[in-house]
């Protein structure tokens, strides 16, 4: 099933509606949820549970990086006038303190947005506002 392109004052009546990332198994199960998506800028979140830990009770990396790459794509993907759809070409992601429990809230920003690539900025925060995680990430148009 392929992401549908609707204006981005549609994609926001959505995410009140149904935050959770539709149309995508793997951000479906890990529950992804979009909170706000403005021009070149996404907010999204996961709520910990016990089966995207590690086993030492640790955010897994794969469910951080999840959540990164796809408010990354939502950012890239309504940072121009039309919304256009994009894949990930590669990502360089730090993982700075360990989330154990409640909400990894993600955040983000457009850097640049080109003809062709978008190179995206993104901070992962705990419920305390600290920074866990942060990661760049190039998105190719297609």
């Amino acid at each position: 099933m392929a992401l549908e392109l609707i204006s981005l004052e549609e994609m926001n009546a959505r995410i009140k509606e149904e935050p959770c990332v539709e149309g995508n198994t793997l951000t479906r199960n890990v529950g992804v949820c979009l909170e706000e998506i403005e021009k070149g800028c996404c907010r999204a979140y996961v709520d910990m549970r016990e089966e995207l830990l590690n086993p030492m009770g640790m955010a897994h990396g794969g469910t951080l990086y999840t959540l990164m790459d796809v408010t990354a794509g939502y950012a890239a993907i309504y940072a121009k006038d039309t919304p256009q759809l994009m894949v990930t070409q590669c990502s360089d992601v730090h993982f700075l303190r360990a989330l154990t429990e409640g909400r990894a809230s993600a955040e983000a920003k457009v850097l640049k947005a080109g003809r062709k690539t978008a190179l995206v900025a993104v901070e992962v925060k705990n419920d305390a506002g600290t920074l866990c995680a942060y990661g760049s990430f190039e998105l190719f148009y297609t």
